[in-house]
């Protein structure tokens, strides 16, 4: 079964499996500013991987209980389901641009939710949970082990003339769910995005469902009526989902980012150092290859800008000896003040911005734990919050090199 590849409304190419692997062809004719990926411009010779998915076509591969859910479903209806088959179903919605179709398909954007809010009010019991992946988990290509589909929600339609149809306008989101090793998942990235943003990262706009255990969060790739290029610092290096523990942060992050910007280089730099000290202050042990990425519009000229901030969890609080998902300085070990700070100097910093940066994430942290262990509390899930903000506490003292949060609610709490 050959699949045809689209960038929002133009055909591209053609992907095929080849041996055990896969290979993509361009179309003749298509745009440069139309290359499915920044390290695949076009051209006229083939792009050929020798197993499973070319790392583009890799990026939005589900993974976790989705992936389980897809392989069980496809393999019921088919008899087998392996990345290519799940890519076949997964491809025609995905996060960024790249649309993957069987022959005869074209794209479309149609809503299948009235009402965000309406799916928040719902509490997540695992018939909800099966629901959502049985009504939505065929057109989820979303990658992450976070339980989680894509939802649409329409907000406008009208009648195209250039195009002769009626076109849909959709506010587009990714709906996570808790999962059941990893209690309070939710309450924990809705935090940590918090923390996030206080600290002056761009970040996705994310909104808590009402009993604590779902939260929906606001598509970036989606601007305008289109779709924006995407790709993680995975397909980045030319890594698929396998190795996104790999690399290290000198270089599959910082030199990759830098490579890849052109002119926005220092910016996306800049913006790169502040998503890592915050994620080290969070003690998020999942920053791994995935969880970072690139926009743009056009593939040859940009601009290429960093993604905002996404995927940041404290894992710590959940995985005691958790460390860090990529290298530095050769090791996973979470770095001491003094690694933090000079780290700056691959973000193109001075030491006194570096501090700035640090300064601003240790503020942030502080100022978001009270609420933090307060929502917490409130949906009766106190010792998983309590086990965060210590894993924050540790974050600012033993890397940040600040003082400790003094925050007497916790141990008040624990003696009730």
């Amino acid at each position: 079964m050959t699949l045809q590849v689209w960038v929002n409304d133009s055909k591209v190419g053609t992907l095929d499996r080849h041996g055990s692997g896969t290979t993509f062809v361009y179309d003749q004719g298509v745009q440069p500013s139309n290359a499915i990926s920044l390290n695949m411009p076009v051209r006229t010779a083939s792009y050929d991987h020798p197993y499973g998915l070319l790392p583009v076509f890799d990026t939005n591969m589900p993974e976790g209980l989705l992936l389980d859910n897809l392989r069980r479903e496809l393999s019921k209806a088919y008899g087998h389901a392996d990345a290519y088959d799940i890519l076949s179903e997964t491809g025609k919605n995905q996060i960024g641009r790249v649309r993957v179709l069987k022959a005869g398909e074209e794209p479309q954007r149609k809503p299948s939710i009235r009402s965000i809010q309406e799916v928040l009010e719902a509490e997540a019991t695992e018939a909800f949970v099966t629901d959502m992946f049985r009504k939505y988990g065929l057109r989820s290509g979303v990658s992450g082990a976070m339980p989680k589909v894509l939802l649409e929600e329409e907000v406008d339609s009208f009648f195209d003339p250039e195009k002769q149809r009626i076109t849909i306008e959709t506010q587009d989101y990714i709906l996570k769910f808790d999962a059941a090793d990893y209690p309070g998942l939710s309450l924990n990235e809705y935090h940590c995005l918090k923390v996030a943003r206080l600290a002056g990262n761009k970040t996705a706009e994310c909104y808590l469902g009402k009993h604590g255990r779902t939260l929906a969060v606001q598509r970036f790739d989606n601007l305008d009526g289109h779709r924006s290029g995407f790709e993680d610092l995975a397909s980045l290096n030319a890594m698929t989902s396998e190795e996104k523990y790999s690399g290290t942060i000198e270089k599959a992050l910082f030199a990759t980012i830098k490579n890849f910007s052109a002119e926005n280089a220092k910016q996306n730099l800049n913006e790169l150092y502040r998503q890592i000290v915050t994620s080290i202050a969070l003690r998020n042990g999942d920053a791994h290859l995935k969880n970072y990425a690139v926009l743009f519009d056009d593939a040859e000229k940009g601009p290429f800008t960093l993604a905002p901030a996404y995927d940041i969890v404290t894992t710590k609080a959940y995985i005691a000896s958790d460390m860090m998902a990529a290298t530095y300085g050769g090791s996973k070990r979470w770095p001491k003040p003094k690694a933090v700070e000079q780290m700056a100097i691959r973000a193109m910093l001075t030491s006194q911005q570096a501090k700035a940066i640090i300064s601003e994430v240790g503020a942030a942290v502080k100022e978001a734990m009270p609420a933090m262990i307060e929502d917490f509390k409130r949906f009766e899930m106190l010792e998983v919050g309590l086990r965060v903000a210590a894993c924050w506490n540790e974050g600012v003292t033993e890397s940040l090199g600040m003082d400790p949060i003094d925050f007497d609610y916790m141990t008040d709490e624990r003696s009730s």
